[in-house]
């Protein structure tokens, strides 16, 4: 292929004028210009001398340019015949591929017809165990008690069936799979026939393509450097998205960083409130530090309400960014379909030039059939020739003897000698086609080779595509991980989101209570506050009274009796108040503990709420699993629905063929009946040829004999003897060519007849092999055990679906009585603590009731002088020294 193309350049470059002459010339010119510049009688010479200069270095620089591109087609045309023969390979090797897919799928239908073999040893098994199965349940119907060695053989009888049962369906799946695979390879098949006949038409096309490829070429060229361009501007969009990607992807990490500093201050603020808790404990302790802890509380709760405001404001911040975020997420999907439509349109550039190869492909096979069509004609053409020549040596040597014959021989010599002339034109005229057709073929050739190389050239081109779309294709596949993981990330922040906006709703409860209490424990104190100090009063005139009332004993004793009555009875209010003041700080201790049991239930009832919340979860991936196993069984179902209609369609589709093939092969039958009826008398007509033959040859001979008998006379004078019995020769010779055209006529017909015979017979061939393709009464009773196991498939979806009702149903079940288990336990809770709150009532009116017994039972004791060791209460109820 290198070595005509160089061949080619080589005379291109010898075709051109070299530089040295060109230069010798140009040195030429100038030397006479500066010869003729004085003379001014041959200023008109020297013009017409610089015109014929200038036309000759135009001529010289056409010449470069029209030889450089020569040079250029001559090596496009070696190029697309390396692309041509390259395609012919390619066409080779889907030969090779299509012969080996053929004996792969006879292998496939012998393993099935294996499989069919042994699911019908299978059936028949079945159907046996089936009856004995039936026998022993009529005998147990019966009541005929089993004995050991019964029950072990009915024992026995099932466990085999359920093993055949196994095995029927392990060859059914099988039997499937090997049909699929059929199918499939079937289908890979008609894909590589298809390919085939694509590429040879794309051959055909690439004959009529050659001449507008060169034109085409360079806009290619421009095309290609425009997507090249585009492209580089598509990879710098990707790149530059993918740097904002990054930073928004830095953003939403500065923002997962912050939600996590929020949650870390809410935990503080959590830490903050048990320890405000822990300051009311003390404030129980002691009014003044309490007073103080609830001025600090006051100031803590305002600056938790701004961080809560400020909180807000950072969620908003971040709604905002998240916001932001999905605009970006959406310029980039809208970028994404474009880049989509762009791969699209390369898409059909590629699809268009695979099908201008396939043209090419079909160009050069069909080429290469016209070539050998010409070849078959020429060799047809040579052999009628030679036979033709060695007619003509044969006239020529009759001529030579029946010159010396009579003159109706001249004019049959005459006769020949014209037909030879006409036989020597027509063998100039298939030597004229035959030259032609050789010059067609290097043509042809020529051709082939362009179509070679620009096949060759459209292949690396499509190569090329291919390799661009899968770089196109990994990038996009990069855009939509990253997608998806930013999904990801903001779902995750959106559930944090939720998380804390819940903890804040559930801690701004939980401080409104703890304010409602403080205020509660507040106003309490203020009463008994007010009621110790009217107390104190009350004692203080009291005691001053008493010292008065002690100081005046003497002289008022009309009034001593209503003093101590008075007395005692201050003196038993006294002591129900300090009573009531230790019945009070029991109540107030107890109150602690319940709040601390409080406390330790809320944390156990937060830890089985997230129990509860995890197997939520679990019971929602559970469900959304059976979801999608539905999701896919119904896929499953209408796949199967499909497949079953489209076999359907084609099995009335081919009982509609076997119908239109019986009745094309009762025509053809009826033809060949006809046929047979008009080919009846050929026996008898080959018989009469035969004849005539034998006839022929013996007159032929008779005719040699009288020719010799002729040259070398044997009684010269013969020919008077036999003057007025010879027939005329004339008429001999006319019936010899009457006899010889009925003959060949004849023989012409009988060769046409035996063409049409062998026709018919190719004809009833070709239908006796469709009719053996065709599907019988097997595919019938295939398609009835598929429809059966249809419906078994579909019954046991059925049963699917039911049980997935079922499981959701028992998971609301679940739920709700989760749900009623937790308001159960809510309400045993509030009862608990009501029969707390009753309990301590009923020792606080025991206590009562104890205290108001115990100065009733010593009532001539009047407490005077307090004593100075016992514990006093002042102010808030707090022992001091």
């Amino acid at each position: 292929m290198a070595e005509p193309g160089s061949a080619t350049t080589k005379e291109l470059e010898e075709l051109g004028i070299e530089a040295s002459a060109f230069e010798a010339l140009e040195r030429d010119f100038q030397e006479t210009l500066q010869q003729l510049v004085g003379d001014s009688s041959l200023a008109k010479f020297r013009q017409e001398y610089s015109k014929l200069h200038r036309a000759l270095s135009k001529s010289y620089a056409s010449e470069k340019r029209l030889l450089n591109r020569c040079k250029a087609l001559q090596g496009e045309i070696v190029s697309n015949s390396a692309k041509v023969q390259q395609a012919l390979k390619m066409s080779q090797e889907d030969q090779k591929t299509i012969a080996q897919l053929t004996k792969e799928i006879e292998k496939a239908w012998k393993m099935v017809d294996v499989a069919n073999a042994k699911e019908a040893k299978a059936k028949e098994t079945i159907n046996s165990l089936r009856e004995a199965i039936d026998k022993l349940k009529k005998l147990v119907e019966q009541g005929a008690g089993f004995s050991i060695g019964q029950e072990n053989s009915v024992n026995e009888l099932f466990r085999v069936k359920e093993e055949l049962q196994k095995e029927v369906d392990l060859h059914v799946a099988k039997i499937n799979q090997l049909r699929l695979d059929i199918n499939a390879e079937r289908e890979r098949t008609s894909q590589l026939q298809a390919e085939k006949a694509a590429a040879e038409q794309q051959i055909t096309m690439l004959q009529e393509a050659i001449r507008t490829r060169v034109v085409e070429f360079g806009r290619e060229t421009q095309e290609k450097q425009k997507l090249n361009k585009e492209l580089d501007d598509l990879r710098r969009e990707l790149a530059s998205s993918q740097d904002e990607i990054n930073a928004k992807n830095e953003s939403i990490a500065s923002l997962q960083d912050q939600l996590q500093y929020t949650l870390a201050e809410v935990d503080q603020q959590k830490a903050e409130v048990e320890n405000y808790q822990s300051l009311l404990g003390q404030m129980e302790s002691n009014e003044a530090a309490a007073k103080d802890a609830l001025n600090k509380a006051h100031e803590t709760i305002v600056q938790l309400q701004g961080n809560a405001k400020e909180q807000n404001n950072l969620l908003d911040q971040h709604k905002a960014e998240i916001e932001r975020t999905r605009k970006l997420v959406r310029d980039e999907q809208r970028k994404y379909a474009a880049l989509q439509e762009k791969v699209v349109q390369a898409k059909n550039a590629r699809n268009v030039v695979e099908a201008e190869k396939a043209d090419l492909l079909k160009a050069i096979t069909e080429l290469n059939h016209q070539l050998e069509l010409e070849t078959l004609a020429k060799r047809e053409q040579d052999r009628v020739i030679s036979s033709l020549s060695a007619q003509t040596s044969k006239l020529k040597k009759g001529t030579e003897k029946e010159r010396t014959k009579t003159d109706a021989q001249k004019e049959v010599v005459r006769k020949l000698a014209n037909d030879r002339k006409v036989l020597e034109t027509h063998i100039d005229k298939y030597k004229k086609a035959a030259q032609d057709h050789r010059k067609k073929i290097h043509e042809l050739g020529l051709k082939k080779d362009k179509f070679r190389s620009l096949t060759m050239e459209l292949s690396t081109k499509l190569l090329q595509t291919q390799e661009e779309l899968k770089i196109k294709d990994l990038v996009i596949f990069d855009k939509k991980k990253k997608l998806r993981e930013a999904k990801v990330k903001l779902k995750q922040q959106q559930m944090l989101y939720e998380a804390v906006r819940s903890d804040r709703n559930l801690y701004s409860k939980q401080l409104i209570e703890a304010q409602d209490d403080i205020a509660e424990y507040k106003r309490k104190f203020d009463i008994l506050n007010h009621q110790i100090d009217q107390l104190k009063e009350e004692i203080v005139v009291k005691e001053q009274a008493i010292f008065t009332e002690h100081m005046t004993h003497m002289r008022v004793q009309k009034d001593f009796a209503a003093k101590q009555i008075q007395l005692s009875v201050l003196g038993s209010q006294i002591y129900e108040a300090r009573k009531f003041q230790q019945a009070q700080a029991e109540e107030l201790s107890k109150l602690k503990h319940i709040i601390n049991e409080a406390d330790t239930e809320r944390m156990r009832q937060k830890k089985a709420l997230e129990a509860a919340r995890n197997e939520r979860d679990i019971l929602g991936t559970q469900l959304i699993r059976r979801n999608d196993e539905l999701a896919l069984l119904y896929e499953k179902l209408s796949i199967n629905r499909y497949t079953l209609e489209k076999g359907e369609k084609q099995y009335a589709q081919r009982v509609k063929e076997i119908r239109a093939l019986k009745s094309k092969n009762k025509e053809l039958r009826r033809q060949l009946k006809l046929l047979d009826g008009q080919t009846a008398h050929v026996d008898s007509l080959k018989m009469a040829v035969f004849q005539l033959q034998r006839e022929l040859l013996q007159e032929r001979n008779r005719v040699k004999a009288l020719s010799e008998e002729l040259e070398n006379p044997m009684n010269i004078h013969r020919w008077r003897k036999l003057e007025g019995t010879d027939p005329d020769k004339y008429d001999l010779i006319r019936k010899i060519h009457t006899l010889q055209k009925r003959l060949i006529a004849k023989t012409e017909e009988v060769v046409e007849k035996e063409l049409l015979i062998q026709q018919k017979e190719k004809y009833y061939i070709e239908l006796k092999n469709v009719l053996a393709r065709q599907p019988g009464p097997e595919v019938a009773e295939q398609l009835n055990v598929y429809q059966a196991s249809l419906k078994a498939k579909t019954r046991e979806l059925k049963a699917l679906a039911a049980e997935l009702n079922m499981s959701v149903a028992q998971v609301n079940e679940f739920k709700y009585e989760n749900e009623r288990l937790a308001r159960e336990l809510n309400s045993v809770k509030k009862r608990f603590f009501e029969m707390k709150k009753k309990e301590t009532r009923r020792k606080r009116a025991a206590a009562e009731d104890k205290a108001a017994a115990a100065p009733t039972a010593s009532p001539g004791k009047i407490p005077v002088q307090p004593d100075p060791d016992m514990r006093r209460f002042a102010g808030g109820g707090f022992a001091i020294q």
